[in-house]
């Protein structure tokens, strides 16, 4: 050894210690990422339904009150969406003491990556398929409709 060296560098416990924190730093990071990229598929899928709701509502707006009764617990597709990964559903119902009016309610749900469902229809209780219906595995609302974050309901009159 010589006389006057002095010991320089770090001990194998600081590098370990420097190590584990930027591992927990490198973790927090790529969860937010994962939460980031899962925000943006469940935005987008949101838009996706929103638009399909406001088409099928127009071609309902244009029809005349008597036949929208026809679209009452029809389902439709959602563009951009795989079939099986979505489903619309339409309810319409009339509105006590009145004979032109109709309450028409859509909603949407989806399957998002990862077999997460938005909305209540969760395909006959297993997850498997969506199918609109409700078939009673589902949670339904005190109207006895599917809700979902992409849901419209609007009262029409006859023109």
């Amino acid at each position: 050894m010589w006389p006057n060296s002095v010991k320089r560098g770090f001990t194998l416990m600081e590098v370990m210690f420097a190590a584990g924190i930027m591992l927990i730093a490198i973790g927090g990071l790529l969860g937010g990422y994962v939460l980031c990229f899962n925000l943006s598929e469940t935005a987008k899928n949101l838009t996706l339904a929103n638009n399909a709701i406001q088409l099928k509502l127009e071609e309902i707006r244009y029809q005349r009150i008597e036949t929208a009764t026809y679209y009452d617990n029809t389902t439709f597709s959602i563009p951009g969406l795989a079939a099986q990964d979505a489903k619309g559903v339409i309810y319409v119902d009339a509105i006590p003491n009145t004979t032109d009016l109709v309450r028409v309610t859509l909603s949407v749900s989806w399957r998002q990556k990862g077999a997460r469902i938005i909305g209540a229809d969760n395909g006959n209780g297993g997850g498997i398929a969506l199918n609109g219906v409700r078939d009673g595995a589902e949670q339904i609302d005190a109207n006895g409709v599917l809700t979902s974050p992409a849901m419209i309901s609007e009262v029409m009159a006859n023109r």
